[in-house]
């Protein structure tokens, strides 16, 4: 009796460690200039990691030795200051708050931690994905860019625009427009990837609707983007320079964000009604 309720005490302060650390992180994080996607990506991540925490309660907390315990928690203090005695964005705060997690579980659960606490360790990841690094654009931009590009002088050519696809360059009659490594629909894709992560964490979910609703967020993300590449090379055809800047980097871009956001809430919406038992129509 005595173990346990000493466990579930352990529990409390390190859930409580964790919400520090994801506090100063985040603030720490709101420093930065032109990290949006950085800084939101970081918040859904601790707020889903520390909702699967309170979820499994004491269940995830199992003895610890001494080391183990000191060693997760100057982990976890570490990311906090590192972050704290720089300036500006860096590469490796995209595993901050990895690392705290990961050292919070392990003092929680020993040698055990990345079985006990898997689920909120996956969501301590996000960062790495969002927003894309280098490495994601060198491996997936290779085969996005033509598609998209194809895709776009579809959507035109069936609009009766005047278009071919030449690679990544799509040529108009009067001008060309090189499609870009960050117009490949990767950050769009991302971005979602993100948001289904939090579902996932938030609702109960079978196998297949995870499966449903990571796939969804590829198929959201790169048509949503094709469409938006379209309508920049129809700009680009009609010599509409401001309408480019409009849809490129102005507000256009930003309802094609908040676009793909709204189609795959009510995607992901229909996926997890599908899942969900019959009520019973009447009771004998």
């Amino acid at each position: 009796m005595g173990e346990a309720s000493a466990i579930a005490t352990r529990g409390r302060v390190l859930f409580g460690a964790a919400i520090v650390v994801a506090i100063c992180q985040v603030g720490l994080s709101a420093r930065l200039d032109y990290a949006d996607d950085y800084q939101l990506t970081l918040a859904i991540a601790w707020f889903g990691a520390l909702f699967l925490a309170w979820q499994s309660g004491s269940s995830g907390v199992c003895s610890a030795g001494l080391a183990l315990r000191i060693l997760g928690i100057v982990a976890a203090i570490g990311s906090v200051v590192a972050m704290g005695a720089t300036r500006g964005y860096h590469s490796f705060y995209r595993i901050v708050a990895l690392v705290a997690g990961a050292g919070l579980a392990l003092a929680a659960s020993g040698p055990r931690a990345l079985v006990q606490h898997r689920a909120s360790v996956l969501m301590l990841a996000l960062p790495l994905l969002n927003s894309p690094s280098k490495l994601l654009h060198r491996v997936f931009d290779p085969a996005l860019l033509p598609v998209t590009t194809w895709c776009a002088m579809a959507i035109n050519r069936a609009a009766g625009h005047p278009m071919v696809a030449d690679g990544t360059v799509l040529r108009m009659p009067n001008d060309t427009l090189h499609i870009v490594d960050g117009c490949s629909g990767l950050s769009a894709i991302t971005r979602l990837f993100v948001l289904a992560a939090l579902v996932v964490a938030l609702f109960p979910t079978t196998a297949w609707q995870r499966i449903a609703l990571f796939a969804s967020t590829v198929i959201i993300g790169f048509s949503v983007n094709a469409v938006r590449i379209a309508i920049l090379a129809a700009t680009v055809l009609h010599q509409n320079d401001v309408g480019f800047l409009y849809w490129h980097q102005g507000l256009g871009a930003t309802y094609f964000a908040l676009g793909s956001s709204a189609i795959a809430a009510v995607a992901w919406w229909l996926t997890l009604c599908r899942g969900r038992p019959h009520a019973v129509a009447s009771l004998a």
